[in-house]
């Protein structure tokens, strides 16, 4: 019996030395009795998260959630005139689109899912909506085409940029009709407006070279207005530019690209129909309000809660 006492300690002092080396050279030893596992016999399991948008310098937050930011903010300035940049991060948001009541002509009212204000009883509630801008041109004015889920409202023009979103509600910017869509995208909406202003992150020919006048009719016979703009960024990242200042569509271009698109086109110009809000926290309710608002604007972003005359996008958080 002493002699067996004796191998059991002598086998412990074994272990436990072997036990002390091992943890040395970073592995973990567990013991129970006298039987002994290692981990790295145990299967392992890893996981991974999407990294969160993270705060950049230079802009200001306007919104951030446990995905990291939603949406910023800065100024940039071309020749004097001061532009607003709005940015929507695309991983965390989604993009829906809202005819007006009075344009496109008679929509709203035929199509109660893209209606002329906010659905806060839909998804656009339940996700929490987090900003809102004004859309393009009226369809009158002959500036491209749209087309909502298989109905063609107005007629494609080849060369024009279009700006789509897919049913997951992403937002994409490309040239030309709908059957021109990037590979890999599936709009469900597709709204154009004259030519590309920004491509490839520099001024096009076009906005170098047309006269103003071809970026739209404006009021009182000047071609310097207030005018809007919407791009894409390095990162998909969602741009609305806009000034209340007398702008020529080539500063807008210029503001484009200091704002960091890549592509861009104009949306809709003359000082009454600017319009943007951003939200600081996802709105689930009509009665919550917008915490930014585009500077000297003619009208508070409410009017899109309330109800619009234009079509308009909305950006609602993702789940």
């Amino acid at each position: 019996m002493r002699a067996q006492r004796r191998a059991s300690r002598r086998l412990r002092s074994v272990l436990t030395v072997a036990s002390v080396a091992l943890v040395a050279t970073g592995a973990t030893f567990y013991f129970s009795g006298r039987h002994s596992s290692a981990l790295a016999d145990a299967p392992s399991t890893t996981t991974t998260s999407t990294p969160k948008e993270a705060r950049e310098d230079g802009w200001n937050v306007v919104a951030e959630g446990r995905r990291g930011v939603y949406s910023d903010r800065k100024t940039v300035v071309v020749d004097g005139i001061s532009f607003t940049v709005a940015r929507f991060r695309q991983r965390n948001v989604r993009f829906t689109w809202h005819a007006g009541s009075e344009d496109p002509p008679g929509f709203a009212a035929s199509h109660p899912g893209y209606g002329n204000s906010i659905n806060f009883s839909g998804s656009e509630g339940a996700q929490g909506v987090l900003g809102a801008f004004n859309g393009a041109f009226k369809l009158d004015a002959r500036a491209g085409g749209l087309r909502v889920a298989d109905q063609v409202v107005a007629p494609f023009v080849l060369d024009y940029a279009t700006a789509a979103i897919d049913a997951d509600g992403r937002l994409s910017i490309f040239q030309g009709p709908a059957y021109a869509q990037p590979p890999g995208f599936t709009g469900v909406v597709f709204r154009q407006n004259l030519p590309y202003l920004v491509n490839q992150g520099a001024l096009t020919d076009v906005v170098k070279q047309r006269e103003p006048g071809f970026w739209g009719g404006t009021i009182k016979g000047g071609v310097a207005q207030a005018r809007t703009g919407l791009g894409l960024d390095m990162n998909g990242n969602v741009l609305y530019v806009a000034t209340m200042g007398k702008c020529l569509p080539i500063q807008l271009a210029r503001a484009l690209v200091l704002a960091g698109a890549r592509k861009a086109m104009e949306l809709d110009i003359n000082p009454y129909w600017p319009i943007m809000g951003m939200a600081s926290t996802p709105l689930k309710s009509a009665q919550g309000g917008f915490a930014f608002a585009l500077p000297g604007a003619e009208h508070a972003p409410r009017v899109f809660i309330t109800g619009w005359t234009r079509d308009f996008f909305v950006v609602t958080a993702r789940p």
